[in-house]
């Protein structure tokens, strides 16, 4: 306890608490965005691993390779891609 008493302060109390309340909104953002990211994250990998599993790179069921032809052609789009334009 003496060593810790004798050593000099490199900021009041006062400046430690205004630096507090500066950084606690961007601390509470920063765990928010990490939260919705881990999320992203989520949601990412599992379609890679769906990209993973569709043989050749095209999906599984005849009504998904249809939407994805109708892609290609220009008359459609596909569920998780976002219109064109």
């Amino acid at each position: 306890m003496d060593h810790e008493e004798n050593e000099p302060k490199l900021f009041s109390l006062m400046e430690a608490e205004r630096a507090r309340r500066e950084l606690e909104p961007v601390l509470i953002e920063a765990m928010e965005n990490r939260r919705k990211l881990a999320e992203l994250d989520e949601q990412l990998s599992a379609v890679a691993n769906r990209i993973l599993i569709w043989p050749a790179g095209f999906p599984g069921n005849p009504q998904e390779r249809r939407s994805v032809s109708m892609l290609a052609a220009g008359r459609g789009s596909y569920p998780f891609l976002p219109p064109p334009g």
